[in-house]
């Protein structure tokens, strides 16, 4: 039976690049620690899920199109051009973004599937893939959003926590929420409301009485329900509609890779990647077994 590993690539290059290791760069002067840390992180994955016959690592290309209609300043404070960003920052995250597509070109050589598509966004491809694919998936992410893709199928590995959460443990991980009320839901005043009335819908028939109180008047203000409701569809994934691009993502998540020994080597060796090269027959044991069902 097939298990794949859905990464959410971003999300594990940001991590590698908030590291000390992230200011790494060749003897050229060309950076590299982004690309050196998210490698050894999926190496990791691999190592942890050794079971899994796949992986697919998803990034970012632009925004998505149809949740700046619903909300032009999404995102905002992630635009790297903004203009309190000064020319370092902004260079210095130019790099980052480089270092981000070195690895999506590089990927396939080590046996696995990359998928970037113009004008979406990780997370809704990591939502399609899960769709996509049959058997069994684990996404590997630190996204809170991506807790609402479980089911029977498809589970999610913490980052933060180390845990792989699944439909029998997830109200551990969200201190008691259920799946139906999760998402958007904070864990003070919106847990309390839950553990009272099991649903937004019914939290809202008892309105009159909960706007007595100022903990909770402020919800049913026009300006916040407004507010809910378009975060409701920024967030939930249920939204997306992938048809457009679904033949495109196909193409891109379907063939299995044969590893290429030589490409990963000079790949390492113009990076120089001495700590690989040292140990590389051992560092890519488990990339290997990538495509034995």
């Amino acid at each position: 039976m097939s298990y794949t590993l859905v990464i959410d690539g971003n999300n594990v290059a940001s991590r590698a690049y908030h590291t000390p290791q992230g200011e790494l760069r060749s003897r050229k002067g060309e950076p590299t620690g982004t690309i050196l840390g998210t490698l050894n992180s999926l190496k990791g994955y691999l190592e942890k899920f050794q079971e899994a016959t796949r992986m697919v690592v998803v990034w970012d290309y632009g925004k998505s199109e149809e949740r700046m209609k619903l909300y032009p300043g999404y995102k905002m404070n992630r635009d790297h051009t903004r203009d309190d960003r000064t020319p370092e920052e902004i260079l210095k995250f130019e790099e980052y973004l480089w270092q981000m597509n070195e690895i999506h070109k590089f990927l396939p050589a080590l046996g696995i599937n990359s998928l970037k598509v113009k004008g979406w966004e990780a997370d809704d491809l990591v939502y399609a893939t899960a769709c996509l694919l049959q058997g069994k998936k684990t996404i590997i992410s630190s996204d809170k959003d991506m807790l609402q893709l479980i089911n029977e199928e498809v589970s999610v590995f913490d980052l933060y926590k180390d845990l792989l959460v699944t439909p029998s443990n997830f109200e551990v991980k969200t201190k008691g929420i259920s799946q139906k009320c999760y998402l958007g839901i904070g864990e003070v005043t919106a847990k309390k409301l839950m553990d009272t009335y099991g649903h937004i819908d019914i939290m809202f028939k008892d309105k009159d009485k909960l706007m007595l109180k100022s903990r909770t008047a402020a919800i049913f203000k026009p300006e916040n329900l407004a507010i809910i409701g378009r975060n409701h569809k920024l967030m939930n994934l249920g939204y997306v509609n992938y048809d457009a691009i679904q033949e495109d993502i196909l193409q891109m998540i379907t063939p299995v890779h044969e590893i290429r020994i030589q490409d990963i080597k000079d790949f390492f060796m113009h990076k120089e990647f001495v700590s690989i090269l040292s140990n590389f027959t051992s560092w890519m044991t488990y990339f290997r077994l990538l495509g034995e069902d």
